[in-house]
């Protein structure tokens, strides 16, 4: 839905919170809480995969060695 066409929704003499203080940085995690949660979440070793893996044989790091 687009907000533009719901009309003004405040008043001259609303009442409203305001605290005067320093910003937090952008990249807090306050501000992208989602996002630090996934990256913890890539971060974390699975046992599952690593030992799935071990036990086909795979390697973990799928890469090409050219120089060998």
């Amino acid at each position: 839905w687009n907000y533009n066409f719901m009309g003004i929704k405040h008043k001259a003499d609303m009442e409203y919170k305001l605290v005067v203080d320093n910003p937090i940085d952008f990249y807090h995690e306050f501000h992208r809480r989602s996002h630090h949660l996934n990256f913890a979440e890539s971060l974390a070793p699975s046992s599952n995969s690593l030992a799935a893996d071990q036990r086909e044989g795979t390697t973990i790091a799928d890469r090409e060695d050219v120089l060998a």
